[in-house]
């Protein structure tokens, strides 16, 4: 999500769609990575509750990014069935606009789903890149459609992973880990801290 008082962009609300199905396939890392933390670092699971999701994870996309500086920065979350936090990644960067932060986030949950090789459903709450994975290539919005394209083109020979639009309040922890990271702010041990500092409210 983006949106705030201070420069970050906030998108309107719609109607949620259709749930969005494509394939994904893996590839190499690309660019740099920081602020992810190991999986010998991740907290202890508690599978004693039902689990919250027919997927194995949810993994939950958000950009924000300062207008006047183009500091920007993107955060992804990994949930597990059990609405545990388990995995993210974050890093700061330089976006020309909002949208192109959140397809920057888009990427990069997309990419974390391919190495889980489990059933993901990757979220987002700009709703405008939902819809431009259903549209031909001629009506995305051009800011974002490197890195749509790039979603795209991993779809093949792979399990299906849905892609789907969800509120900001849902995205919360999301958002918190994205803007926090455009200030220069975010925690080196964040993962550990999201349900104390960014709690669904």
């Amino acid at each position: 999500m983006t949106g705030s008082s201070q420069g970050f962009y906030q998108g309107p609300l719609s109607p949620l769609p259709e749930p969005i199905l494509l394939t994904i396939i893996g590839t190499p890392a690309l660019g740099r990575q920081v602020l992810s933390p190991h999986a010998q670092h991740t907290p202890p699971l508690d599978l004693s509750s039902p689990p919250s999701s027919t997927h194995d994870f949810e993994i939950h996309c958000d950009g924000s990014c300062f207008s006047d500086s183009q500091e920007a920065a993107y955060g992804v979350v990994v949930t597990n069935s059990h609405g545990q936090v388990c995995d993210g990644r974050a890093e700061s960067l330089h976006c020309f606009s909002p949208l192109e932060a959140e397809a920057k986030a888009l990427w990069e949950g997309a990419r974390l789903a391919v190495t889980l090789s489990a059933s993901c459903l990757i979220l987002t709450d700009c709703l405008s890149l939902i819809k431009a994975l259903a549209n031909p290539m001629d009506l995305w919005p051009w800011r974002a459609a490197g890195w749509i394209n790039r979603i795209k083109n991993l779809s093949i020979n792979h399990p299906t992973i849905r892609f789907d639009f969800i509120n900001r309040r849902r995205n919360s922890k999301a958002n918190w880990v994205a803007r926090s990271c455009a200030k220069r702010q975010l925690p080196t041990e964040w993962i550990h801290v999201l349900d104390v500092v960014a709690p669904l409210s």
